[in-house]
């Protein structure tokens, strides 16, 4: 594979610092899953009649409905759709949710603290599985779920159409996949700051920050790969750090950094990290609306798409 982009073992290390204490770090994954989850709830009910009138008779007999939420840090996404099934499951079906994680500390955790990530919903209406396994290459059957999530992980795939091409086989005849990514528009204002330290100090501009992928872009390849009903749009989050020192850190603690395969040995040090910032607060208007203790304002760009698994076979 040529296209090795991100370093995934320095990922799968970093996932694992966070498994420690994951309740510190998911406050983004969590904004996400709110969206996702308002996604999903906005499809549910077309979706409850495409499984009952346009599918195969074997299929909408199903009693079970499989979900696998892939990315995921903690059950926060799990607890909320727990909790919409406890009211609008009228069928009456089975759930089993399936979190698929790169890392065997968020099990662990999950096993020995599990009433600090279940509610009693989770527990009363979902089997709850997990699979410690790497997102490019899932080891799940064809045609095993109903829903699929992609939570904060698609942005930092080496091979993200084989990601989607395997989603469509994962997902049933009328599936649905949600899928939330860090977006091309995502700290403008951190780019512009990094770039312009760069130029003016090595006169060209070596990789520090990972490239990001468009709305576009992802509702082409889904388009590519026969999904059907696709929708694309962005979300923007405003964030008030005491200095850029703490939203890098922040960015790192989440797993959301740089672990690109190719970094520049002049990396950030103490000085160039004090010029990007003045570069940062030149740039940046002023906002008045700021809190008090805050030195910056940030705006982090997630995207999202929903698409359906085609009806009829490929």
């Amino acid at each position: 594979m040529n296209n090795q982009i991100f370093n995934r073992y320095l990922l799968r290390l970093k996932l694992g610092q966070i498994a420690k204490k994951p309740q510190n770090y998911c406050d983004l994954q969590n904004w996400t899953s709110d969206i996702l989850f308002e996604s999903f709830c906005c499809r549910f009910a077309d979706w409850q009649k495409t499984i009952t009138k346009k599918m195969a008779p074997n299929t909408a007999k199903d009693n079970v409905i499989n979900i696998l939420e892939i990315g995921g840090k903690n059950s926060y996404l799990l607890n909320k759709i727990a909790s919409f099934y406890n009211n609008n499951n009228i069928e009456k079906k089975e759930i089993k949710y399936w979190q698929s994680c790169v890392d065997i500390g968020f099990v662990e955790n999950k096993i020995n603290q599990s009433e600090n990530y279940f509610t009693k919903q989770a527990e009363e209406n979902c089997k709850i599985n997990y699979l410690i396994a790497d997102d490019q290459l899932s080891p799940f059957a064809n045609n095993k779920f109903d829903i699929i999530f992609s939570n904060l992980n698609f942005h930092l795939l080496n091979l993200p159409e084989l990601f989607i091409f395997q989603i469509k086989k994962m997902l049933k005849k009328g599936g649905m996949f949600f899928l939330g990514y860090i977006g091309e528009g995502n700290l403008q204002d951190l780019h512009l700051a990094v770039s312009q330290f760069q130029f003016a100090n090595y006169q060209g501009n070596f990789a520090i920050i990972p490239p990001t992928i468009s709305c576009q872009a992802v509702a082409s390849l889904l388009q590519k790969t026969n999904f059907v009903n696709i929708t694309s749009h962005n979300e923007n989050l405003q964030l008030y750090y005491q200095n850029l020192k703490k939203l890098l850190q922040d960015i790192k603690n989440n797993a959301q950094g740089n672990f690109l395969h190719n970094k520049n040995p002049n990396f950030i040090s103490k000085k160039s990290l004090e010029l990007i910032i003045e570069n940062y607060k030149i740039n940046k208007k002023i906002d008045n609306d700021k809190p008090n203790d805050s030195d910056i304002a940030v705006n982090l760009q997630i995207n999202f798409a929903t698409a359906s698994n085609t009806i009829s076979t490929l």
